[in-house]
């Protein structure tokens, strides 16, 4: 993931989801389709339900990065998930 340290200027380190139960590794990176994803979380800001992917991915975790960079630096980071379907 060193490549985020280049594309994004603010970029600390890779956003890491813990105590996954079954899981170890699971990140929140770009990423526009499953085959991007092995496993790990996408984030978008355009849903195109045909194709099943995402656009905008760059932008959306620049948005979602900065958000959450000042909690996840002082060890206060709590993200929740949930499946609206």
């Amino acid at each position: 993931m060193l490549k985020y340290g280049a594309r994004y200027e603010f970029h600390m380190g890779i956003l890491w989801l813990q105590d996954v139960p079954g899981f170890s590794c699971v990140y929140i990176h770009t990423g526009n389709n499953s085959d991007q994803s092995a496993g790990c979380l996408l984030v978008g800001m355009i849903r195109d339900e045909d194709r099943m992917a995402i656009g905008g991915s760059r932008d959306a975790y620049r948005k979602l990065y900065q958000a959450v960079l000042g909690s996840a630096q002082d060890g206060d980071l709590s993200i929740t998930f949930s499946d609206e379907d």
